[in-house]
C-alpha cells in the first residue's frame, strides 16, 4: 500500500499533542497559597492573615487525556480521540515560529525504543519531544544486549530503572506494547506493533482530513489495498468508524480477508454498528455491507 506524505507541520504537531498529553496526564492537584495583609487598625493589632486555597491544576477544567498509555485506536472513546487531534491542531503554530520551542515538558525524558526500520514517525517523535523541551534518549537494538540474549522486558526494565517518563515503541510482533504498559510505571505508546495496530499514524490521518474536509463524521473514506496485513488500516477503521465516518474497504483478493465479517468485528466493536463497505474483484457489483 503506498502511503502519501503528510506535510508539516500536521506530522510533527500530532506527536507533540501525543507526548504532550501523556506527560501531563499524571498531574495532581495543585496548591496555591495567598497571602493576604489584613490592616485591622493602626499600628498594634495589625494581623497577618494566610488563606490557603486547594484549587485543581489550572487546566483541569478542560478535557483532559487520563489514560496511562496509549496503546491503540480500539480503547479510545470518540471524544478522547477528538481531545488530541484538538491538541495537535493547537500545535500546528509551534512549527511556524522562529524559535519552535515550548517548556510544557521541561524534566522529562522520552524513551524511543524502535525495533524496526523507521523514518517518519521515528523522527516525528524526536522532533516533538526536543520541541516540548523533553531529554529524549534513542535506543538502537543492534549493540545493545538485545544481540546477547537478553529479553525485550529485561531490557525494558533496566532502562527503567534509570526513571524515563514516556517510552515509544515500535516492534514487529503484535503487543508488545501492551506487554510492556503492564510492567512499567512510565507511559508508554505505541508506535507500531506487528500488523495489529499503528495508532500514532491512523490520528495523523485523521488530523489531515480535519485540515483539508474540516470534519470527518458523515465522509465517505475509502481505504485501497493491503487490508488484511495492514496494521495503519485496522487502526483508521477503529477511529473512522468512531467518529461516524463511512468507511469503504478494497484490495486484491491475496491482500484481502476471506471473511469481511470477522475482519470488521474483531478490528472495532464500533464497525459493528456503523457502515463498512467492502469490496475485492469477483464479489457482486454492489459491496457487501457489513454491520
Amino acid at each position: 500500500m503506498r502511503r502519501a506524505t503528510t506535510p508539516t507541520p500536521a506530522r510533527p504537531a500530532l506527536a507533540l499533542a501525543l507526548v504532550l498529553a501523556l506527560g501531563s496526564c499524571h498531574r495532581g492537584r495543585t496548591q496555591i497559597v495567598l497571602r493576604v495583609d489584613t490592616d485591622l487598625a493602626q499600628g498594634p493589632g495589625r494581623e497577618l492573615s494566610e488563606l490557603r486555597l486547594a484549587v485543581r491544576a489550572a487546566d483541569e477544567a478542560e478535557p483532559r487525556f487520563e489514560r496511562k498509555d496509549l496503546l491503540g485506536i480500539a480503547e479510545l472513546s470518540a471524544e478522547e480521540i477528538e481531545l488530541v487531534l484538538d491538541t495537535a491542531d493547537s500545535f500546528c503554530e509551534v512549527a511556524t515560529r522562529p524559535i519552535k520551542k515550548v517548556p510544557t515538558l521541561r524534566g522529562k525524558t522520552v524513551l524511543n525504543l524502535f525495533f524496526e526500520a523507521s523514518t517518519r514517525t521515528r523522527s516525528s517523535f524526536e522532533i516533538a519531544e526536543k520541541r516540548l523541551s523533553a531529554d529524549s534518549v534513542n535506543f538502537s537494538s543492534s549493540g545493545s544486549s538485545l544481540s546477547k540474549g537478553e529479553t525485550i522486558m529485561d531490557t525494558a526494565l533496566t532502562l527503567e530503572a534509570m526513571a524515563p517518563d514516556i517510552v515509544v515503541i515500535r516492534h514487529s510482533h503484535p503487543r508488545v506494547p501492551h506487554m510492556l504498559a503492564a510492567r512499567l510505571d512510565s507511559s508508554v505508546v505505541n508506535a507500531g506493533d506487528g500488523a495489529h495496530e499503528h495508532p500514532t499514524q491512523a490520528l495523523l490521518d485523521a488530523l489531515t482530513i480535519r485540515h483539508h474536509k474540516g470534519r470527518i463524521e458523515g465522509l465517505n473514506v475509502s481505504i485501497v489495498g493491503d487490508i488484511e496485513h495492514s496494521r495503519v488500516v485496522r487502526s483508521n477503521l477503529h477511529l473512522l468508524t468512531k467518529l461516524s465516518a463511512n468507511v469503504t474497504l478494497a484490495g486484491p483478493r491475496t491482500s484481502t480477508p476471506e471473511r469481511w465479517e470477522s475482519f470488521c468485528s474483531t478490528a472495532s466493536p464500533v464497525s459493528r454498528t456503523r457502515a463498512v463497505n467492502c469490496w475485492r474483484p469477483g464479489s457482486p457489483a454492489s459491496a457487501e455491507k457489513v454491520t
